[in-house]
């Protein structure tokens, strides 16, 4: 058996570049929220201390307002999340009088060593270093997008989804979305979205945003793209939070400043002062941001796309698609060494060496007519290529994956690592909770809805990208986003 990861080597940031910037990561797995968020703070507090103490005397100065990116489980109570976000700015003390914060509730946070706990808080947090006077500084501008940016919810609209007229929303969406004339799929429906004046006037060089940092409801497509099209040579990290209506009646826990909202995208925009942007001669590959499928293996080789129609795949070069799936199920279920569930996917991508993919759930099928119906809101185009995938037990690949993201993790005290990750619930393991576990170099959370990324445009070619596109979603479960960030 073999696991499934997509690379992309990424040059976000140089050492001299780093030098200048402040990145802490704090993770708290103490069943109180309360203490967590005190962990949490003690531990930005004490590395800004130290950090101040290290320089000379002429170099120290007042810390410049910072941001925190927070993700929070939902095992607290409804309560304690909603006040956390003032919590953690009074236990910040004066560092936290003026900075913006933002963030989601998740299922899991990740702890060291790839681990995962139920209850947990995971912040990361970023501040210029103010001893930096040149232009090379980054910036981290605070936004949110919502419905009333003009985002339309096409995920609740999607062709081959049932719907409850009574316990959905179905009908109110299909009659308020806006499609480009002579369309009527889901895929062709036209962005309106506005970007908020934080994110339009006040950007006055695009190319001078290089990460964003993303919290968001199921609805992040349409952001995600205009974000990509606006911002070409941004990376977009986001993760997908998840549904709370048991835990407060909001059907998200959005959190930002001052309000807790039910839907949208929030998040922080990095953008380097004064519009400059690093020489691409001096970008190396001493970040990564990887994707990886530990719980999938392949049955099939890859496919060429000989027919399609929307998200459905109606035939490949052998044939009829749904035929040559069940052809190769029946196949590894002969030569099967280890046991799989019932749960398919497949691996779109524009070349048969699968550089440029994305994998996705097949939905339906129906063998008479011979179509596949894969999960994604997104045209699949003729000439593509696919290669079926089916989900196995992952108990012993969840193991060499945690080995992978500890030797990661242990390469360099000076690196921060973000994860985010999709919860499978049909594969999960019952470990010890750790308490009381405070650690500085990992940052991230799982959910069941996943996770949004994105590569920019200056490290990557943008001819004919998976669906015309830089973001992907991805909510295959038991899959894993790892992105560091460090100092070589």
């Amino acid at each position: 058996m073999h696991s499934v990861a997509r690379r992309v080597s990424v040059s976000l940031f140089n050492s001299a570049y780093l030098r200048r910037q402040l990145w802490i990561a704090a993770t708290s797995t103490s069943p109180s929220l309360t203490t967590a968020v005190q962990q949490c703070a003690t531990h930005i507090q004490t590395v800004l201390h130290n950090q101040s103490n290290a320089k000379p005397s002429p170099e120290k100065h007042q810390q410049s307002p910072g941001s925190c990116f927070i993700l929070v489980s939902q095992s607290y109570s409804a309560r304690d999340v909603e006040q956390m976000v003032s919590r953690l700015r009074n236990q910040l003390g004066n560092i936290g009088t003026n900075m913006r914060i933002a963030g989601t509730a998740v299922d899991q946070v990740f702890s060291e060593g790839g681990n995962t706990s139920k209850s947990g808080l995971s912040v990361l947090y970023h501040a210029t270093d103010p001893s930096s006077n040149d232009s090379g500084s980054l910036q981290a501008i605070p936004f949110y997008i919502g419905d009333m940016h003009g985002r339309q919810r096409l995920r609740e609209a999607a062709v081959g989804r049932w719907h409850n007229s009574i316990t959905d929303r179905f009908n109110d969406h299909r009659s308020r979305i806006r499609w480009i004339d002579g369309h009527s799929s889901v895929t062709q429906a036209a962005s309106h979205i506005q970007l908020p004046p934080e994110l339009g006037d006040a950007v006055a060089n695009p190319s001078s945003v290089e990460l964003i940092l993303m919290a968001a409801d199921r609805e992040s497509r349409q952001v995600a793209d205009v974000l990509d099209s606006h911002f070409p040579m941004a990376y977009k990290l986001g993760i997908v939070g998840s549904q709370t209506p048991f835990l407060n009646g909001r059907e998200y826990t959005i959190l930002g400043d001052d309000e807790v909202r039910s839907s949208g995208v929030i998040g922080f925009a990095f953008v380097r002062s004064r519009g400059k942007t690093v020489p691409a001669s001096t970008h190396d590959a001493t970040n990564c941001l990887r994707v990886r499928y530990p719980n999938l293996e392949a049955i099939s080789d890859t496919l060429q796309i000989k027919r399609s129609k929307g998200n459905v795949v109606l035939e490949v070069e052998n044939g009829e698609a749904a035929r040559t799936l069940i052809a190769n199920i029946r196949k590894r279920q002969i030569d099967a060494g280890s046991a799989f569930d019932n749960r398919l996917f497949a691996r779109i991508s524009t070349n048969n060496d699968n550089s440029d993919s994305a994998v996705l759930q097949v939905t339906g099928g129906d063998p008479a007519k011979g179509g596949l119906a894969i999960d994604t809101t997104r045209d699949i185009e003729q000439g593509y290529f696919i290669q079926f995938m089916m989900a196995t037990d992952s108990r012993q690949l969840d193991l060499a994956s945690r080995d992978d993201f500890g030797q990661m993790s242990a390469r360099s005290s000076g690196e921060i690592h973000i994860m985010f990750g999709a919860q499978d619930h049909q594969n999960e393991t019952t470990q010890d909770e750790p308490q009381n576990q405070s650690v500085a170099s990992v940052f991230g959370g799982v959910t069941e809805g996943g996770f949004v990324y994105g590569g920019g445009s200056l490290h990557t070619e943008r001819a004919r990208k998976l669906f015309s596109g830089q973001v992907f979603e991805c909510a295959v479960p038991g899959s894993t986003l790892e992105f560091t960030l460090g100092i070589h």
